[in-house]
């Protein structure tokens, strides 16, 4: 019960509106067991063995679900009153499709839709043009505190234009070259992972072959004048918002594991889950105190070292590993599950 007490003046006429808004116990009905529920982009648990799961204390009015597993999504609006406490979602043909994915030189190409894609099936890769410019890298005023010593001094660099995928290399089209999925949570448009830096260097070659094209893994420079939007930068603190939940799937809501690509919201240049989702590999070596003497043109990194350079963060890290300055690295023989990659290429061999 709520009470209010009043201490009113006599003689005089008071007007008393109230609002209570309930907390409900709602219950989501569906036919998978196990799949993971987003309540307004937060994640409330996963579904038991019969398909449901009771979500407590949940605010009457409207709110978005959402249920995934696998490649499978399902959204809906639902209403909470104190009338209608139970949904049921029909997911099992919602099935997600791919994201819009075409070949660079091919604006019609059809979209790799099977992991089971004959070896000889081409993959297509979708490309966003970065228009080349010159930028801040590194600890810039908006990475606040959170910016560690290894993104330390911020400096001017320049990078020329290039190509880089939309999306992250997915488990699809990682099939579609190698033959096999090394992937530890399948769905074959989630991003590839459980890749190393080798393993990534075999692919391109095939990809190359395959495709007569010249892709390659972004330099560390490339990777972040993209991740900041380019040259239509807003100055985010992650890639594409201040606001992490909007733009990445890291470990408040990912419910510990990969997602499909393209679910986020992009950013200024149309690039996906370059904050969160796997990291992703670049071809720099590193070294933590590079920046102190980094070149400012097309810069490419040290010329040797143990490790090499990975950005963007992952589905289990905080907030402050997905941000656009954060530096880290992994052998070149290294794998780990939140581990993937995106390509680029230049212009005159797209």
């Amino acid at each position: 019960s709520n009470e209010v007490m009043l201490n009113l003046e006599g003689n005089k006429e008071y007007s008393l509106k109230a609002h209570l808004n309930l907390l409900m116990s709602i219950v989501i009905m569906t036919d998978l067991v196990g799949a993971d529920v987003f309540v307004d982009k937060i994640y409330k648990g996963a579904t038991d063995k019969n398909g449901l799961l009771t979500i407590e204390e949940m605010p009457t009015g409207e709110h978005q679900v959402m249920v995934t597993q696998g490649d499978i999504i399902a959204r809906q609006t639902i209403n909470v009153s104190n009338s209608q406490i139970s949904f049921r979602l029909t997911t099992k043909t919602a099935a997600a499709s791919a994201p819009a994915i075409s070949a660079p030189a091919t604006a019609t190409a059809t979209p790799v839709s099977s992991v089971n894609a004959a070896p000889d099936a081409l993959p297509q890769i979708e490309m966003v043009f970065v228009k080349g410019g010159t930028f801040m890298m590194g600890a810039t005023p908006e990475q606040g505190r959170d910016a560690a010593y290894d993104e330390k001094p911020a400096h001017s660099v320049t990078v020329s234009d290039f190509y880089i995928g939309k999306y992250e290399v997915t488990q699809a089209q990682w099939e579609a070259v190698m033959g096999e999925n090394p992937s530890h949570y399948k769905g074959e448009n989630r991003p590839v992972e459980s890749v190393n830096w080798n393993d990534i260097q075999e692919f391109i070659e095939k990809l190359n072959a395959k495709t007569g094209k010249k892709y390659r893994l972004p330099t560390e420079a490339e990777w972040e004048y993209a991740a900041r939007g380019g040259d239509q930068s807003k100055g985010y603190k992650y890639s594409g918002s201040n606001n992490i939940d909007e733009v990445a799937w890291y470990d408040t809501n990912s419910a510990s594991r990969t997602h499909i690509v393209g679910q986020k919201q992009p950013n200024e240049l149309g690039l996906y889950d370059m904050s969160g989702n796997v990291w992703e590999s670049c071809s720099d070596w590193y070294w933590s105190k590079y920046y102190k003497n980094a070149l400012s043109d097309n810069p490419t990194g040290p010329a040797t070292g143990s490790g090499r350079v990975l950005r963007g963060g992952g589905y289990s890290n905080y907030a402050s590993s997905c941000r656009v300055s954060t530096r880290f690295f992994s052998g070149p023989s290294d794998r780990f599950l939140s581990c993937g990659f995106r390509l680029v290429c230049q212009p005159e061999e797209r």
